[in-house]
């Protein structure tokens, strides 16, 4: 079930970071990724991309926005 508060949230964070009159970070260095683009496999790949790009004097912010759940069939 999708809820749309917590994508306006994340979305809303995400036009802060980006707005170069509040924290100016550039759009290619934030990364947003909603409903279902925000797979296991593209968490891991941007989590990867960040470790690739950082060094010493990089920022790192990780926010989530959303609901979760207790799936009883996995192990």
């Amino acid at each position: 079930q999708k809820t749309p508060q917590p994508v306006r949230d994340a979305q809303a964070i995400y036009d802060l970071l980006c707005d170069e009159k509040l924290c100016g970070y550039k759009k290619e260095n934030v990364t947003l990724l909603l409903d279902d683009k925000a797979t296991m496999d593209a968490i891991i790949h941007s989590l990867d991309n960040i470790v690739a790009k950082s060094d010493a004097n990089s920022s790192f912010l990780l926010y989530y926005s959303g609901h979760g759940g207790y799936d009883t069939s996995a192990n």
